[in-house]
């Protein structure tokens, strides 16, 4: 499940926020300004980054941002495993 749909669903069902009238609109509305102003924020940093050093330009796309995402993914691996399969 994607992380904003599961997020969305915890907080509609926790009652933390309200997606009557006309209020869903607002909370749309904010969710789309913060991922954007998050996901820019992060792509302008990363861009000044890897700009002013070699190293980072040469391999964080090629090599530093995959091996942490396998990293992630054989965590998670692990996480689920031992939460269903019952790994000691």
């Amino acid at each position: 499940m994607p992380f904003w749909t599961g997020w969305n669903i915890y907080l509609i069902n926790g009652k933390y926020i309200s997606v009557e009238n006309n209020d869903k609109f607002s909370y749309l509305a904010g969710t789309l300004a913060g991922t954007f102003l998050g996901m820019l924020s992060l792509v302008l940093f990363l861009n000044t980054l890897t700009a002013s050093t070699d190293f980072l330009s040469k391999y964080l796309m090629a090599v530093i941002i995959p091996l942490f995402f396998l990293g992630m993914a054989i965590y998670q691996t692990y996480k689920f495993q031992k939460k269903y399969k019952r790994i000691n």
